[in-house]
């Protein structure tokens, strides 16, 4: 009994001592670690300084270890693009008759572009483009080279999401038709260098047929000289789907898919490199977007920086948010944006000085707030400014003036302040200008006189103050003139009778008074004419002789100011009718009262009552 007690006390006493040292040793672990110093006088200043480094040593491993951890979970977590070139190389090395079926090795090609639940969904445009490139599909054969069964993948994705058999059967032939330009012929959509976009001594064919080329598919060009595909072009072909990711992984120059009803967001994959480098450029060659007239939602990717050959972007009548992509700046060859009618906000980001080659800016018909920048002035290469109908405030810059080159600006429906800017009209070349529904005040600036091309000019709805001046009569291009809505006094010049191209005259709700002068009876051309809401007296019946599509004038009452036969409106100065009080546009009296059809071009011109411009 004696011996295993004390047995039992040596086996109690060795696991005390075993838990002890087991204890001392974290002690210490744990006074290293945070560096505390030993309360033991016998630690010399030498065994603390070798203590200390020992201990800084430690924490450094350990926030290296924790450092690699965490890029290799960054690694392996991130969207790997070697990995999609792995799966590539792996499809591409295995050949039929090696444990696998043709079905086998173009699914694995697909899946190194599309996800395996999208290529396995029944019905969905990567589901269909599978299925046609296997069972349908005869370029291909036995032949399994990564960049040509990749690239006629994605080619059968995009018209199998997009392209529609009831819409435009020649889609590629509208562009040489339409010519696809602005009024002035200034830019162009078909200059496509180095594309073929039909092959010498080919026929266009369907999209989809499976015993061609893409190259030879209606819309789709392909780089000179290759089978690569660089321009997609699906205009008017009554679209309805969305446009898919894989589009993205093409070296596309040419992307123009306007005038259809595409819906859902614009993918950032039409922005950045192509993620397949075993196959395609790791690069962006993309230098024209047009996704205009769609039903397009979200907001534009703010990705352009990877676009730096971009030279035109359209994604105007869509129903876009947010805000104006900033990364439109610094794009050295870019020559046109048009994000109009849209719904964009905040303040417009573009500094002028750093886009050399902008032509043509359309921002018209969204939420823009804030002022025009006055680097607008840097480049004398813009011909079209479109800002209409927006939230813009402050005034107009004057460095404006240093732009050449324009051709028409369109500043209508904003929040403008100030006097219009005389240097404004040190541009020879201006064929319009518009400022129409702003809180503009001051005179109507004298230098406009000199601008003998203008061709129209409306400053209606403001607080212009002062006379219409008689140097009116030295525009002799000028076909519409607006000025109605303002605070203007006096009499109507003379040689407002001279302007023998004139078609449209807007004076009313102003404070002019006299007569309305007998010279405009020259004015053949005369179609809408309102002289409403004034002080003006007499006749105006020589308007009548002329066929004047629309006449408004003070002609109402029992005792009218203005004898008037044909006037379709006729007012006096109690306002009766709405028509007398309300400010109608032209384009509502040219829908309402002109014999021939209009045309509305957003702002670039209106053609009134079947005019030629």
């Amino acid at each position: 009994g004696s011996g295993q007690t004390r047995s039992a006390s040596r086996s109690g006493e060795g696991h005390g001592g075993s838990r002890n040292k087991k204890n001392e040793w974290a002690q210490k672990a744990f006074r290293l670690l945070v560096c505390r110093q030993r309360a033991e006088s016998t630690e010399d200043g030498d065994s603390a300084v070798q203590r200390k480094l020992l201990c800084c040593s430690l924490w450094a491993i350990l926030a290296l270890a924790v450092l690699v951890a965490i890029i290799l979970q960054v690694v392996y977590t991130r969207p790997n693009c070697k990995e999609e070139t792995v799966k590539v190389e792996e499809a591409v090395g295995a050949q039929v008759g090696q444990g696998l079926t043709r079905r086998d090795v173009l699914e694995m090609l697909a899946r190194s572009v599309s996800s395996t639940e999208a290529l396995s969904t029944p019905g969905s445009p990567q589901h269909a483009a599978l299925e046609w490139l296997i069972t349908k599909d005869q370029v291909i054969g036995d032949r399994f080279e990564a960049k040509v069964v990749v690239q006629r993948y994605i080619m059968a994705l995009v018209y199998s999401a997009l392209w529609s058999r009831d819409g435009n059967p020649h889609s590629q032939l509208y562009i040489w038709d339409y010519n696809f330009c602005n009024k002035w012929k200034t830019y162009c959509w078909d200059d496509f260098e180095g594309i073929d976009m039909v092959r010498s001594g080919s026929n266009i064919l369907v999209p989809l047929s499976p015993d061609v080329h893409e190259c030879l598919w209606d819309g789709v060009g392909c780089y000179e000289g290759t089978d690569t595909v660089g321009a997609i072009t699906m205009m008017h072909n009554n679209s309805t789907g969305t446009i898919p990711t894989e589009l993205g992984m093409l070296n596309l120059e040419v992307l123009l898919l306007p005038h259809n009803k595409i819906r859902g967001t614009i993918p950032e994959a039409i922005f950045t490199p192509s993620t397949l480098e075993a196959v395609f450029t790791p690069s962006n060659p993309l230098k024209y977007l047009s996704l205009a007239f769609n039903q397009l939602t979200g907001t534009v990717p703010d990705m352009f920086d990877y676009t730096t050959n971009l030279r035109k972007f359209d994604c105007s009548s869509n129903q876009l948010t947010g805000s104006f992509p900033q990364s439109l700046n610094g794009l050295q060859d870019l020559e046109l944006i048009d994000t109009s009618f849209n719904s964009f906000s905040g303040t417009l980001p573009l500094d002028f000085s750093s886009l050399p080659s902008l032509g043509m800016l359309e921002i018209g018909i969204n939420r823009i707030s804030g002022s025009i920048p006055t680097s607008i002035g840097s480049h004398n290469n813009i011909t079209l400014i479109g800002m209409f109908h927006n939230q813009l405030t402050g005034t107009i810059p004057a460095s404006l003036g240093a732009l050449s080159n324009l051709k028409a600006m369109h500043l209508s429906m904003n929040l403008l302040s100030g006097s219009v800017p005389s240097d404004l009209f040190d541009m020879p070349g201006l064929l319009g200008l518009t400022m129409v529904n702003n809180n503009l005040d001051g005179t109507i600036p004298e230098k406009i006189g000199n601008l003998s091309s203008l061709e129209w000019l409306n400053m209606d709805a403001n607080s212009l103050t002062g006379t219409l001046p008689s140097w009116i009569e030295r525009l002799q291009s000028l076909w519409k003139f607006g000025v109605g809505y303002n605070l203007l006094t006096g009499t109507i010049p003379e040689g407002l009778g001279n302007l023998t191209h004139l078609r449209y005259l807007m004076l009313g709700h102003n404070h002019l008074d006299g007569s309305l002068p007998s010279t405009l009876r020259k004015a053949t051309k005369l179609e809408i004419v309102d002289l409403s809401d004034m002080d003006l007296t007499g006749s105006i019946n020589f308007l009548c002789d002329n066929n004047v599509s629309f006449v408004s004038a003070d002609c109402g009452g029992e005792a009218p100011e203005v004898m008037c036969d044909c006037c379709l409106f006729c007012c006096n100065d109690h306002k009766h009718l709405p028509t007398c009080t309300e400010h109608i546009s032209v384009i509502d009296l040219a829908l309402r009262y002109c014999s021939k059809p209009t045309e509305y071009d957003g702002g670039a011109g209106t053609k009134l009552c079947g005019g030629s411009l």
